[in-house]
């Protein structure tokens, strides 16, 4: 454990690499170099060190390694060809609100296995943090759907979690196309989510305002 002494003013490329490059909270620094934190802090604000936000501080705690992901530059042809038709997927089918995930629900298997196989070998994401959420219908065979869904995705059913049953919304072939419910593929991450979103926006993707405006028609 390295030790400033009282008085002595800390390095700031000594800060600087524990706070920006090794990610420990002003606490964590103060005690590695054996000071207050007050002492941290106040060298943090002489150096005019920018501080980390809430959000990146969790993120860092929970990814001490660096990133559960590793996005893939130089792609053939065919993982450019499935990168631009996930792309086009998300755009229609994907979660585009909020900041901390990107998710795509469904009840087509085959739509699904193409963002899976898009997360695993072009973002090139950790599979332990690739999330799997089941919501089924009340006329749904729970098992069943779990089973199929496993199956489909070549997952231990145990991975996938499952929500309360809901009435069904439908009849014909919405019932049918939702024999098995609509699974969730779900990553919580703040950098794959901005960077997806970043690739939509060059595409042309622009937010949608669902702000309503009655017309002003004039009585007569």
């Amino acid at each position: 454990m390295a030790k400033i002494n009282k008085g002595v003013p800390i390095p700031k490329n000594i800060l600087k690499n524990l706070y920006t490059k090794k990610h420990q909270s002003m606490p964590e620094i103060a005690k590695h170099l054996d000071c207050s934190v007050h002492k941290v802090v106040y060298w943090m604000d002489k150096y005019k060190i920018s501080r980390r936000s809430w959000s990146s501080a969790t993120y860092h705690k929970q990814n001490p390694n660096g990133h559960p992901f590793k996005i893939k530059k130089h792609l053939t042809k065919e993982e450019t060809k499935l990168k631009h038709l996930v792309l086009g997927l998300y755009w229609g089918e994907g979660r585009k609100t909020g900041k901390h995930a990107l998710s795509i629900g469904n009840s087509d298997p085959h739509l699904l296995k193409h963002f899976r196989n898009f997360l695993l070998n072009i973002y090139q994401v950790n599979p332990d943090k690739i999330k799997y959420y089941l919501q089924t219908f009340n006329d749904n065979d729970l098992q069943k759907s779990v089973d199929f869904w496993g199956s489909k995705l070549k997952i231990k059913p145990s991975k996938i979690s499952c929500s309360k049953p809901i009435p069904s919304l439908g009849k014909g072939t919405y019932k049918r196309i939702n024999k098995y419910g609509v699974l969730s593929i779900y990553v919580s991450n703040i950098f794959l989510r901005k960077n997806i979103m970043n690739d939509l926006k060059e595409l042309g993707y622009k937010k949608l305002s669902h702000v309503y405006k009655r017309p002003n028609y004039e009585l007569k």
